[in-house]
């Protein structure tokens, strides 16, 4: 029996549109969906690997150094997908890659403005869903393309002088029931379209950041006004900790968005933190699906009330300890307000904070959104105005995820027994008791993560032992990661000194 016509976005990352083989797996999950009375949203990312050469692009472009090679890469990637699936129909695809590339010439020599580079960037989506629409409908199916920056607006004026507004917009998500009605009036049509993309109010392209298309989803999950939101993977769900690096970590059935949100925070690259808001404004359930095997269940994200203690361990690698020292000698607001300003001009946002009466010490993502690697020398050079400030790459932060991890005695003393005798730079608290992090050098972190895993969640918690593995889901697994270190090995030079 077919159920009243409702709406349910998908979302499917770079992983899941990079092969024939994952396309034929999008195709039946949308087959199954039009089955059941629903109108599909289909919201894809840019290829595997595409950003990334899109990214090399803009570098090379700031270092006039040549692009051809890496544009033709971008265009060999698109024509043997399409080979792949035997797409007859070119034009699509292959006109926003000339774009791409007449784009790309325009602004060759010329200063790089962050409006460039967000329209740059926004081609590997738009190429990929072309493509995917182009197949999808050559294989029998109703598809609608549409350009997700008619129906996704951002907030603010784009206004030059900001990094945000172009590379990590905010987006608004009031519900359009216009919008929804038409979608729902149209019967078995699959609409496909792109993440990672919005438009400001002067029609700019404009980018949603580091894992823009998930937020893409959530947001027109919220303006279609969607019964659940489905997000498509290389794995099952949520896990403990990150399952390439762990085999050992255990799926999560279901967690509830603040503690989805605390996971993404902390290092679960299957979600991104900025996703949960406007899910959970609008009570909407989320689901994390596994592409290879649409089968197995995964983890359901909904207002679920969650059981305090700790629920996993998160990982966040490829950061940079920032060290201001001298700092106006007790707290100068005048030096402070300096500090603050230099974030705000060169774009950064704030990460783990600790503080003292002449030093402050921080971490920074330069992967957060775009272009901020580049920014990152202007960064410390303004920061030297107001302090002496010292830039350390190749640190993490380890962090214990959860809820109300106050009144998690136990398991915190245990989690304090495992630090003893270790030197960290910064250890913090979050202030919503989600979260309990420490900061330390790549190499040693991956040790005490795998060994705070091991102790606080395989040995300590009886319902989370018991859950599926990804070394059992994932027969095929081929991670070479070293199993985790049952006992942490004290006295480690995991500080970072400074």
């Amino acid at each position: 029996m077919i159920a009243r016509p409702c709406i349910r976005v998908l979302k499917f990352g770079g992983t899941s549109v990079a092969t024939p083989e994952r396309w034929r797996q999008v195709r039946g999950i949308v087959e199954e969906r039009l089955a059941t009375g629903v109108r599909p949203v289909v919201v894809v990312s840019a290829l595997s690997g595409v950003t990334n050469l899109l990214e090399d692009v803009l570098r090379a472009l700031r270092l006039r150094e040549p692009t051809r090679d890496l544009l033709a890469d971008v265009r060999h990637r698109h024509e043997r997908l399409a080979d792949g699936l035997d797409v007859r129909d070119h034009s699509g695809y292959r006109a926003v890659l000339a774009s791409l590339e007449s784009h790309v010439d325009a602004v060759a020599g010329a200063e790089l403005a962050d409006r460039d580079r967000a329209a740059i960037l926004a081609h590997g989506e738009l190429a990929s869903s072309a493509l995917g629409a182009a197949w999808l409908r050559e294989s029998g199916l109703s598809v609608d393309l549409q350009d997700v920056r008619q129906w996704v607006r951002a907030s603010g004026d784009g206004a030059e002088g900001s990094h945000h507004p172009y590379l990590s917009a905010a987006a608004r998500s009031e519900r359009d029931p216009a919008l929804q009605r038409r979608l729902l009036s149209r019967p078995a049509t699959v609409t496909i379209t792109q993440g990672f993309l919005a438009c400001n109010d002067r029609g700019e392209t404009v980018l949603l950041g580091r894992g823009g298309s998930d937020t893409s989803a959530s947001l027109l999950g919220a303006i279609l006004g969607a019964t659940e939101v489905e997000i498509w993977t290389d794995v099952p769900g949520v896990f403990t900790a990150d399952p390439r690096i762990l085999p050992q970590a255990r799926l999560l059935d279901r967690v509830s968005y603040d503690e989805a949100e605390v996971f993404a925070t902390n290092g679960a690259k299957v979600l991104h933190s900025r996703c949960i808001a406007p899910l959970r404004a609008g009570g909407t359930p989320l689901s994390v699906r596994w592409i290879d095997r649409p089968d197995t269940c995964g983890t359901r994200v909904d207002g679920t009330e969650p059981r305090p203690g700790v629920k996993g361990v998160g990982l966040r690698e490829g950061l940079c300890l920032l060290t201001l020292d001298r700092l106006g000698g007790g707290g100068s607001t005048h030096d402070f307000a300096t500090v603050l300003a230099a974030f705000d001009r060169v774009g950064f946002a704030l990460d783990l904070l600790a503080t003292g009466r002449d030093r402050v010490q921080l971490t920074l993502d330069p992967r957060s959104s775009p272009g901020l690697e580049a920014r990152l020398p202007d960064l410390v050079e303004r920061l030297g105005l107001a302090c002496r400030a010292s830039l350390q790459r190749g640190v993490a932060a380890v962090s214990l995820v959860g809820h109300d991890l106050c009144g998690s005695l136990r398991e915190l003393a245990a989690y304090l027994a495992c630090l003893r005798d270790w030197s960290f730079p910064i250890v913090q608290h979050a202030a919503d008791g989600h979260s309990f992090t420490v900061v330390a050098t790549n190499g040693a972190a991956r040790e005490l993560h795998a060994g705070l895993h091991e102790t606080l969640l395989l040995h300590g918690k009886d319902d989370i032992r018991t859950a599926p593995a990804w070394e059992q889901l994932d027969r095929t697994n081929t991670t070479t990661s070293s199993p985790p270190t049952p006992v942490l090995r004290a006295g480690a030079a995991l500080g970072a000194s400074s």
